[in-house]
């Protein structure tokens, strides 16, 4: 069996993206700085230097093989199918929580901006349509779920930027408030 590359190297990015700004940008931060405090930022840097290690040897490795596989193929042909369907099974779990536990997060976030709390059946709901989603579209197909992760990228990076000058139009009027107010302030000091 051939590998078909039925996505290329950009889309393929732009998933890797879309997962770590799901979670690594959104998520992560609050919690290590709960748990770290201001160590957080030193413990990210460290955790991607790990990261990098393991993504350089991954890399390299799927360089050697042009069969579908992952990381069962390359456990499999060094040392046995018994350890590669050890390998294949913790991945399809690894990937599995990591999806179940962006669907979390998404509820979570979600919840923060309703007027009223969701019930269990509700967020299970939720959690089970957002998983549904990109399941379906990924069964349509690679190419659907590779444009369904374009369309919300954009969508995402759009989101983002409204924000962003959102909160800088709200930073540069406050900061207008603040100075007037200060002028106010010292003109009335000036005059007693």
């Amino acid at each position: 069996m051939t590998f078909v590359r039925s996505i290329g190297r950009w889309t393929m990015t732009a998933l890797v993206i879309n997962c770590i700004i799901g979670t690594g940008i959104f998520g992560l931060p609050g919690e290590l700085t709960r748990l770290l405090g201001r160590a957080s930022p030193i413990a990210m840097v460290l955790a991607a230097l790990g990261i990098a290690i393991i993504m350089a040897c991954l890399a390299e490795v799927a360089s050697e093989f042009s069969e579908p596989g992952g990381p069962y193929l390359y456990v499999r042909t060094a040392f046995g199918r018994f350890l590669g369907m050890q390998v294949g099974w913790f991945h399809l779990l690894a990937d599995v929580a990591g999806v179940a536990g962006c669907a979390v997060l998404f509820a979570n976030y979600l919840t923060v901006f309703l007027r009223s709390p969701l019930n269990a059946w509700q967020r299970a709901s939720l959690i089970a349509i957002v998983i549904a989603i990109p399941a379906v579209a990924n069964c349509l197909g690679v190419r659907s779920g590779a444009n369904l992760s374009r369309q919300s990228r954009s969508k995402v990076l759009l989101d983002c930027t409204k924000t962003w000058r959102t909160v800088m139009s709200c930073e540069s009027s406050l900061q207008m408030e603040s100075f007037k107010l200060t002028s106010e302030m010292a003109q009335s000091t000036c005059e007693q």
